[in-house]
């Protein structure tokens, strides 16, 4: 949620509050674990064009990716490669394919995982496992508490690959089925992974790894929420690829400009933590 409050309001801040501009909060993304989780997810929501009115842009005119950034996020249907019925169509077609039935087990009944007093790990150390803190604090409600927190296996990685077509940025978006999901599915960046958890590789991991300098756009680290994960961290990535080349792209992959993307995080559950994270380093300000 985010609320414009009155011009003579919040004139007197508490010391660990600061007022920064979009600029400031989009040049801070480029820092590692500066801006966290729950700023990333409300700046992701920020819209540049209004839903409700046609906004005509001339790609032409773009000169920088910064430029093309913005044309992404205000141009209309007319320039996108896929129109937004279609897309829904397309999200609609892929959750009538994927089902998944999660139940509620006992913990002791997890195949493979292991419970011991210290912690719960998988029996290959794969994964995450959850382990048990004790917290001093003198800036919270409380001042000292004990919580479970999950401990992710280092290496997490999340990428969107883009690429301009008739001269409007798109951006690769993946549907991708997880356990927790409220829906089955939820759409997130190209890539997504922590690479020692997969015997295989995921689609696009080699393009992504192997991207020139000249073609990132963005990369820093940043962290999840540390109320509930303990130091995880993954690096972030914005890949530009040529308009002249060509990628396979499997069937539960799409193309989709900025303008769309942030039409879909009007609703609920559709775009997944990750990308949000992601496409808020898309902000107003963004320069490489």
């Amino acid at each position: 949620m985010i609320v414009q409050v009155e011009n003579d309001e919040l004139n007197e801040l508490e010391e660990d509050f600061y007022w920064l501009t979009l600029r400031q909060l989009t040049e801070l993304q480029k820092q590692h674990n500066l801006i966290n989780m729950d700023t990333r997810t409300v700046l992701s929501c920020i819209r540049y064009s209004d839903p409700t009115e046609s906004t005509t842009i001339h790609p032409e005119s773009a000169s920088t990716f910064e430029h093309h950034v913005l044309n992404s996020a205000l141009v209309d249907e007319s320039l996108a490669l896929h129109e937004l019925d279609n897309i829904i169509a397309w999200l609609t077609q892929l959750k009538t394919r994927y089902h998944l039935n999660v139940k509620m087990i006992p913990l002791k009944k997890v195949d493979d995982w292991i419970c011991t007093p210290g912690k719960i790990h998988h029996k290959d150390n794969k994964f995450f496992s959850v382990i048990g803190v004790s917290v001093v604090a003198d800036s919270r409600e409380v001042s000292s508490w004990q919580q479970p927190l999950i401990d992710s296996i280092p290496g997490g990685e999340h990428a969107f690959l883009c690429k301009k077509f008739n001269g409007v940025l798109h951006f690769l978006v993946q549907a991708r089925v997880e356990p927790g999901n409220f829906d089955a599915l939820e759409l997130a960046p190209t890539v997504q992974c922590t690479s020692e958890n997969y015997q295989k590789e995921p689609p696009f991991y080699d393009r992504m790894v192997g991207a020139s300098d000249s073609e990132v756009r963005f990369r820093s680290v940043q962290s999840e929420e540390g109320g509930r994960f303990y130091h995880d961290a993954h690096e972030n990535r914005i890949i530009e690829l040529g308009e002249n080349e060509s990628l396979t792209i499997p069937f539960n992959y799409i193309w989709m400009t900025l303008r769309q993307m942030k039409e879909f995080i009007r609703f609920n559950n559709y775009f997944n933590i990750e990308a949000r994270g992601l496409i808020s380093c898309l902000g107003i300000g963004w320069t490489s």
